[in-house]
């Protein structure tokens, strides 16, 4: 499956996967150290995000690279966000 380049996740480009699935390049936020190659594929009002990390990743696919992980609600990831935030930053947001 082809990864996106730095310059199609910088830039958000539309890309279309090595099976012919079309979605959005992307970085993928910091785990383990490493930012990550990512493209967002639209999937029944959900998103399912391929991940091509260079690093210690804490998902793991059998199959190698990339590793799909679904998810289907962004505000999560939003308020997860806020938390770690505040969190680094020393204050108690609850």
């Amino acid at each position: 499956m082809r990864e996106p380049t730095h310059e199609e996740c910088t830039s958000h480009a539309t890309v279309v996967l090595g099976d012919g699935k079309e979605g959005i390049a992307c970085w993928y936020p910091q785990m383990g150290g490493y930012t990550a190659h990512a493209v967002i594929v639209l999937d029944a009002g959900c998103v399912d995000v391929y991940v091509w990390h260079d690093g210690e990743f804490p998902f793991a696919d059998d199959d190698g690279p990339p590793v799909v992980l679904h998810h289907c609600n962004g505000g999560q990831f939003i308020e997860f966000g806020k938390l770690i935030e505040a969190v680094t930053e020393g204050t108690r947001p609850w």
